[in-house]
């Protein structure tokens, strides 16, 4: 099984990853790199590394030794339910679903942002409802809208839990590594059209 590691300063690299893996079983995701340390914009510190790295060694053995079917946390469904409520369904490989701001800090709405024809339409409400994250806006969602999740990030600014494209969801795995890190299951960057279903 090849390991392939791609680190990008934008977040298309992520996108182009995530898109690989959906359309071939034979490409897994690990997770994203935003909440482990970096040195700069784009590389991971000798932290982040080993703890990418822990997290790499985790999904291998799920896949490799256990044989299981694992995915990351991602979108399954995304629907709009009213001119100012969407909802967005996630694959959780250990539930429940958590903001977490402790380890991320927190970019502006956990990372989610909702996009029309006319541009950003600002966000009033995010709860987590089992697998499901429920988004609230503050004016009506236009024609053609999109949600985001940890896609966009300050021009200029390194990568990492602190800086740079991240959000606050993950899920509730666990396992630690040898060293005590925890390695919970992030959300992967998307930006997704509204409605989504994946597979469809």
């Amino acid at each position: 099984m090849p390991l392939l590691d791609d680190i990008h300063s934008y977040s298309e690299g992520g996108i182009g990853a995530n898109e690989a893996a959906e359309t071939d079983p034979d490409i897994v995701i690990a997770g994203p790199t935003y909440p482990v340390p970096h040195a700069d914009a784009v590389h991971l510190d000798g932290a982040g590394g080993r703890d990418f790295g822990l997290q790499f060694g985790k999904v291998m053995f799920k896949r490799l030794w256990r044989g299981e079917d694992w995915h990351p946390v991602e979108p399954r469904r995304i629907t709009q339910h009213s001119a100012r409520v969407v909802s967005c369904r996630f694959h959780v490989p250990e539930p429940p679903l958590v903001f977490d701001t402790a380890t991320v800090t927190d970019p502006g709405d956990y990372g989610f942002v909702v996009e029309d024809d006319s541009g950003t339409v600002a966000i009033s409400e995010l709860r987590i409802l089992l697998d499901t994250v429920v988004i609230t806006t503050s004016a009506d969602i236009g024609a053609n809208p999109r949600l985001s999740y940890a896609y966009y990030g300050t021009a200029g600014n390194g990568g990492g839990p602190a800086t740079g494209c991240r959000g606050n969801l993950r899920d509730s795995d666990p396992t630690t590594g040898p060293n005590g890190a925890r390695l919970w299951n992030w959300g992967v960057i998307f930006n997704k059209p509204i409605p989504y279903e994946k597979g469809a």
